[in-house]
């Protein structure tokens, strides 16, 4: 997992590399954090002066899903999409202010 600036806002990270998938336009090969990884990484984007986290994810990624949920991350309902239409995408946020 890695985060990344979000462009046009320096108080907001994106969150990405939960695992390859054959859609994803990353070429990394990382595994799904545990919750207290994903926890750490909060906390550190938190100290860091960050305001949120967010991260999209495809329907088929289970386990990256999971562990966000299990973080408390906000997420969207599942969204259809004209490229790969055999998945769907799904967007996560975690506000920091509140850790």
């Amino acid at each position: 997992m890695n985060r990344i600036s979000f462009p046009g806002c320096c108080t907001a990270q994106i969150l990405n590399g939960f695992d390859s998938i054959n859609t994803m336009q990353w070429n990394l090969k990382q595994s799904v954090p545990t919750k207290e990884e994903l926890l750490e990484q909060c906390h550190k984007s938190r100290q860091a002066g960050q305001g949120i986290l967010v991260a999209i994810l495809t329907n088929t990624q289970k386990e990256g899903l999971k562990v966000l949920k299990e973080c408390g991350f906000t997420r969207t309902r599942a969204i259809s999409k004209t490229h790969h239409p055999e998945t769907k995408l799904i967007l996560l946020w975690k506000a920091l202010d509140k850790l």
